[in-house]
């Protein structure tokens, strides 16, 4: 006989919220706290920041282009380096926006992810309309069109859908 009783849907809160990447990287820890327990690879870990806050520090990877990272892999060229299933959860918060290869690199976190992978998108339109109703003198953070090369730049924008 089996059992068809459907289970449960996690449900992940947190009183935090969050305005710059060290308050975020807390907003997320804290919210995702029940499946942080594991080990932890963080793509595109930046400073490190999740790390400081996971429950397990010993068991966190970082991976950026850059270090203080653990291992430096260029997302956009490279596959990660670890076996499949290797790390209990994956996240991946504010990177996918600056890939070409975001597609493949969402591929490679589901690849190297056990049981769970947390991917967090920017959806700048709040930030948009704030600048524009409260006057932004034509400057605004997240549109335009540079003479320069904004270097950290977004390649893709996501909605709801």
């Amino acid at each position: 006989m089996t059992d068809n009783t459907a289970k449960p849907i996690a449900i992940y809160h947190t009183d935090l919220s969050y305005d710059e990447a060290a308050s975020k990287a807390r907003y997320l820890a804290d919210k995702y706290r029940s499946v942080l327990g594991g080990s932890v690879l963080d793509v595109g870990c930046g400073k490190r920041l999740v790390g400081e806050c996971v429950p397990r520090p010993d068991l966190y990877t970082g991976v950026d282009m850059n270090p203080p990272c653990d291992c430096v892999v260029d997302l956009e060229r490279e596959a990660l380096p670890f076996a499949e299933a290797n790390f209990d959860v994956v996240v991946c918060c504010d990177v996918l926006e600056h890939l070409e290869a975001a597609h493949r690199v969402f591929d490679e976190c589901c690849r190297v992810a056990r049981s769970r992978v947390i991917i967090s998108l920017p959806n700048p339109a709040r930030d948009f309309l704030r600048q524009v109703f409260s006057g932004s003198e034509g400057k605004l953070k997240y549109y335009g069109f540079p003479c320069e090369n904004p270097g950290n730049r977004h390649r893709w924008f996501f909605g709801f859908e």
